[in-house]
């Protein structure tokens, strides 16, 4: 009898999985008006999420790794612990658990599994919020209604469902229908109806219709040569970007105040967390202070949006750096691997994270634990190239020929 081993899950897998999605319904379900209305609920909550560290912990101690492959962990669970030393705060060292008992996983069956999970968390307290099983919060009621469908900020929905749909296009690859890519979209523009996320569903507005234009033209795209290096580079510079405007923002410029305006005040506050908190190797000691439907009433307002310098800030030089290299990494193991849908997922994410504090939220952005995951082809369900095929190059993009007929009209 053949066993199919894709079918079955190991020991490693069973209990990495078994507590990633505890982590995730235990940390998403925080952020919901359930923990406003019952307290106790988000002690529950927080019970459970260091259940899953426990558990992801004794899956370590049972594993074996490789000596060479994971020294680079160490040195992240080593800084980590530096960041954590320094700045009081634990996040980081914790989630080391996940991207060591998540060493070698299949980067796919992963990523099935997390988007999964979101998604039907996502429905369900939406539908909750819908049917008065939790309070669907409304903001700003004065001028335009801002719902909260559930979540104790109104825009928490829409990240959430962007993130869903970079992870959605990255596990379905080439074999996305255009059905399900209306789909996403309509779901998106809903969210944007009621919560108006104007940022969010524009990123996703664009990033499906490169999805789409890349289905509508039926081609396979390699990028070749000099631009590999380009989007190697690709996290770095976001980086860099995104702490320059903040750092040189000039409130009396006017050009500066459109920008920042445009971006709601985040380069402001941005400017005002540098000055306030200062910039070390590994990070200060901070207090975020947001508005949300939990804490309506703030004195000291300090929250920062954009993850790269958060993570500047809170955590330090030498975590940021890993950060960056973290998906530098993973970009450079989707292009070598042509998983070219996971690249432009990791890609629109990035930019995301200029304006939103998700970039190391796992239970949102779940990309950066791909570093340690084995990550496939996404172009294995198509037909392998043939001495029938032809290739032209388009500057950054091969473009392969399906059939016949099109090899005539190149």
């Amino acid at each position: 009898m053949i066993v199919n081993e894709d079918t079955y899950l190991s020991r490693k897998e069973l209990l990495f999985y078994l507590a990633w999605i505890l982590f995730l319904v235990t940390l998403i379900l925080d952020q919901t008006m359930w923990t406003a209305a019952y307290p106790i609920l988000g002690t529950i909550l927080k019970l459970g999420r260091y259940g899953s560290y426990a558990i992801g912990m004794v899956n370590i101690f049972l594993d074996s790794f490789e000596r060479k492959k994971f020294l680079g962990l160490m040195v992240m669970i080593g800084v980590s612990v530096l960041c954590f030393l320094s700045n009081s705060n634990m996040t980081m060292v914790l989630y080391m658990v996940f991207f060591v008992s998540a060493y070698e996983l299949d980067g796919d069956r992963f990523l099935k599994v997390t988007v999964s999970v979101q998604a039907f968390l996502l429905a369900f307290v939406v539908l909750c919020s819908q049917i008065g099983l939790v309070e669907d919060y409304i903001f700003t009621p004065e001028s335009r209604l801002r719902h909260g469908l559930g979540f104790s900020w109104t825009t928490t929905s829409a990240i959430l469902f962007l993130f869903i749909a970079f992870e959605y296009i990255a596990v379905r690859k080439d074999k996305i229908k255009y059905i399900e890519i209306l789909l996403l979209e309509g779901a998106g523009f809903i969210l944007y109806e009621l919560t108006n996320s104007r940022m969010a569903f524009a990123l996703c507005s664009v990033f499906l219709l490169l999805v789409a234009f890349a289905k509508l033209l039926d081609f396979k795209f390699y990028i070749t040569g000099f631009f590999k290096k380009l989007f190697i580079l690709v996290p770095g510079a976001l980086c860099a970007l995104a702490i320059a405007i903040h750092a040189f923002y000039d409130p009396s410029s006017a050009l500066w105040e459109k920008l920042n305006d445009f971006l709601s005040g985040r380069l402001k506050l941005g400017k005002e967390g540098i000055a306030d908190y200062g910039i070390s190797l590994f990070g200060t000691p901070i207090t975020w202070v947001g508005y949300s439907a939990k804490q309506q009433v703030v004195d000291n307002y300090n929250y920062v949006d954009c993850s790269y310098l958060r993570i500047l800030l809170e955590y330090g030089i030498i975590f940021l750096l890993i950060v960056v290299a973290i998906f530098t990494i993973v970009v450079y193991k989707s292009i070598k691997s042509e998983n070219y849908f996971l690249l432009w997922s990791v890609v629109f994410m990035l930019i995301l994270s200029i304006t939103e504090p998700r970039l190391m939220n796992l239970s949102f952005n779940p990309f950066s634990i791909l570093v340690v995951c084995q990550i496939a082809s996404s172009l294995g369900t198509k037909e392998p190239c043939t001495t029938m095929s032809m290739k032209r190059n388009y500057g950054f993009l091969n473009i392969n020929a399906k059939n016949n007929k099109e090899v005539a009209k190149l």
